[in-house]
């Protein structure tokens, strides 16, 4: 069972995580990356020279660090601002699988997997010659989506490959059963969509329960990502301003990330009961999440939210929107927090209760770590592994013995 599997990715997400569980089960043939991975060892240029890397024990051998998007993206966002740098990711995207495709042509490799709006021309040639295509969906199905991704002609462009990269793929992974439910209802076969809850990275147990919160009666809340409608942020606002404005509550909201709508910020200038923090690296994050009591993602549609499982890990209880996929957290540790329906006053309603009730937070703290701690990476590779493994014999690439045979093969 060796040198089967493509994996491609113009950024990273968490394509690392999948080519580290196929190169444990000696499936991986090549990792093609926007983002370098480090192995723990000396760090190679491409490491050094990158803002942002990620820890995955695969071969040098096994992985070719394509940096140049990477940073033009960054170039782009510096001068031109977020919502630029964002059509530029999406143009890159494209350009990188074209320039994908060209290499599978060349080589034919008997399986690839692809991430969404940079898959199409890989998926079209390895077709070609009869390989198979898996497509790693990190976002939910595009009618599920609470925002079109780019605009004018590009956001037609994108919803188009989208659509292209899911009618060719043998088989689509998605973050959780809320976005498996939306590619059903789309009409994807059931026996060719798995959900896969992703793991996360967590402070030890050490750095949590010495982490000292505040003692006064103020409730810290948190939320960290994008700061835009489709994350929910401006629900969370009015909620926040209707506990705090109407019915007494003393909190204080954190906003974690880049604001991608420009219209928040006379929002966040006007009331002095939010703070405002750009991106942070994750270390750091973790640190302030430690500081607080509560962290919110009310958003209007998320495949899964790792900021949730990050959260809980911190010792935060979370409320999370219906319409977040990381939900099922929650479902699985009904005491790690909570599940509403999208409406600003059951959010503000809830914030009020938690106010009134700060003992009772108190003892969901350990019900989160407990919770948080159930999703790991290891966890995801150990699934990622499985379900590849048993797939590649159903196609035929590998015998029951996990000998390649020559379906899909050069």
């Amino acid at each position: 069972m060796k040198d089967t599997v493509l994996v491609f990715h113009p950024g990273i997400q968490h394509s690392h995580q999948f080519s580290w569980a196929l190169n444990e089960a000696g499936l991986l043939r090549l990792y093609i990356t926007g983002v370098p991975t480090s192995n723990g060892k000396k760090k190679s240029f491409a490491e050094l020279f990158s803002l942002h890397h990620r820890f995955a024990l695969i071969p040098a051998d096994k992985k070719f660090q394509f940096l140049a998007f990477s940073i033009l993206r960054r170039i782009v966002g510096s001068f031109f601002g977020f919502k630029a740098e964002q059509n530029a990711t999406w143009l890159f995207d494209i350009i990188f699988d074209s320039m994908v495709a060209v290499y599978v042509r060349l080589t034919r490799p008997p399986v690839v997997v692809g991430y969404q709006n940079a898959c199409l021309f890989t998926f079209r040639q390895t077709k070609k010659y009869g390989g198979k295509c898996i497509l790693d969906a990190a976002a939910m199905h595009q009618s599920k989506m609470p925002a079109k991704q780019g605009s004018g002609r590009l956001a037609k462009v994108i919803e188009e490959r989208k659509v292209g990269e899911q009618q060719l793929a043998d088989m689509i992974l998605c973050c959780s059963d809320l976005a498996r439910e939306g590619y059903l209802l789309a009409g994807v076969g059931a026996q060719n969509i798995h959900s896969i809850p992703l793991g996360v990275e967590l402070p030890s147990m050490q750095e949590v329960m010495s982490t000292g919160r505040s003692e006064s009666n103020t409730l810290h809340v948190i939320y960290a990502g994008s700061v835009s409608r489709a994350k929910g942020v401006d629900l969370l606002i009015n909620a926040v301003k209707k506990s705090v404005e109407i019915d007494g509550c003393d909190i204080v909201l954190t906003l974690v990330g880049r604001i991608a709508e420009q219209d928040f910020v006379p929002k966040i200038e006007a009331c002095d009961w939010i703070r405002h923090v750009d991106f942070l690296e994750q270390r750091k994050l973790f640190s302030i999440m430690m500081e607080h009591d509560l962290a919110v993602l009310f958003s209007r549609g998320d495949s899964f939210g790792m900021v949730v499982p990050e959260a809980m890990g911190c010792g935060c209880p979370v409320i999370v929107s219906e319409h977040v996929g990381a939900k099922e957290i929650i479902e699985r540790f009904p005491e790690a927090g909570w599940v509403l329906k999208l409406d600003e006053g059951k959010l503000a309603e809830r914030l009020t209760n938690i106010c009134n009730d700060r003992d009772g937070l108190g003892r969901r703290k350990d019900v989160a770590i407990a919770a948080a701690h159930a999703y790991t990476w290891q966890e995801y590779r150990a699934k990622i592994r499985l379900i590849i493994s048993r797939e590649l014999e159903r196609w035929g690439t590998h015998d029951k013995r996990g000998h390649q045979t020559e379906i899909g093969s050069p």
